[in-house]
This record gives C-alpha cells, structure tokens and sequence, in this order.
C-alpha cells in the first residue's frame, strides 16, 4: 500500500518545512545522483552532508544512503537551506490572532511564503518561529514589494475553505493608492473604510 501523501516524515525545522520532489521515470544509479543532478545549484558535496546527518528521507521515512537505489515515482523529502540570506530589515505586525486565523501586517519586500533566495526571511517562517504554530498557512498572497495584510489559516483543515471565499470572490482585496507603494504605516488610513474608498 502506498505511504499517505500528507503524512510528511520529517519534522518542521526552524519554521520551514521539508521540501519534496517524486522520482521521475527515468533512470539513475541511485537517489542521491539524481539529487545532484536535479538541483545544479547544490553540490554533490553538499548533498552527501545532508545525506550523511540523516537529513534526506523517502515518504515512508526511510533514510536515504549514498547507495539508495533509485526508483521511480518514489518521493523523496529534504531540507532546504541558503547559506547567506540576507536579512530584511523590516518588522510584520499582527494585527488579529485567535485559534483560526492570524492576520498580520507585511511590511515592504518581505516574501510571504519560502522560494527562491528567500527562505527564514519569509512572512510565514516568520511567524512560524515567533508564534510556535507550525501549521500555519497563508490563505492568499501579496506581491514581496507590497505591504499589507496577509491573513493565515491556523489549522490545516479549515485553510481550503477559507481560501474558497478569495477565489470565489466572496472576500475581496485592494491596494490603497500610494499605500500600494510607499506607506510604510496604516496609520494615515482613516478607519473603517468605507466600499468606495
């Protein structure tokens, strides 16, 4: 019987979790030449140290060894790390916080979610760390040039549903004119605001 896709085998690590990729249908010698071929950016030195601390595990949470074989259609999970990630010198600021949602301010060219170059310098790591909730998620999304709130799910199961209202329009968002781009601080909006503006 094949292993659940959402059990994932490795634990969160400083607020990030595991990344994954499937074994395309292809063929390789083993797991980790495939790992060093698939991800150029990475060493094969770099590989075979994570390999080494036990950091690069199979979806049934099998450690993976310089010599796993490899087969195809299988998931292998990894950590991922940037070895110089630049800090950004920006705070976000929660604003709303129960056992369902957090709704927190993003300051300018924060990312909100890992990708890339940016990984602990991300919105949700963030606030992962901060806040000790592994679980959250963001609902929907803004540009990392743009300030402003960002809402996330606080448990996993009610994410779908509220990430619904965005995409069938029941939950709209909006930039305010020059907010969009300068306002460092929500403190100049009058509030509440009304529909038109």
């Amino acid at each position: 019987m094949k292993p659940d896709a959402s059990a994932v085998p490795l634990p969160t690590r400083h607020g990030v979790s595991p990344s994954s990729v499937v074994l395309p249908q292809a063929f390789w010698p083993s797991i980790a030449d495939f790992l060093v071929a698939r991800f150029p950016a990475l060493s094969a030195d770099t590989w075979a140290q994570r390999i080494a601390a036990g950091d690069v595990v199979d979806e049934t949470g099998q450690v993976v060894t310089p010599y796993s074989r490899y087969k195809p259609g299988l998931r292998v999970y990894y950590y991922r790390a940037l070895d110089d990630e630049t800090p950004i010198p920006f705070d976000e600021t929660i604003v709303f916080q129960d056992d369902l949602l957090v709704v927190v301010d993003k300051p300018h060219f924060l990312p909100v979610t890992p990708g890339g170059r940016y990984l602990q310098e991300t919105l949700m790591v963030r606030l992962k760390r901060k806040l000790g909730l592994e679980t959250l998620n963001p609902i929907h999304r803004i540009d990392r040039e743009t300030a402003g709130l960002v809402v996330f799910a606080v448990q996993p199961h009610t994410r779908a549903a509220y990430h619904a209202l965005f995409a069938e329009r029941r939950v709209h968002k909006g930039l305010r004119g020059d907010c969009a781009v300068s306002c460092r601080s929500r403190a100049a909006l009058r509030l509440p605001l009304s529909p038109g503006g």
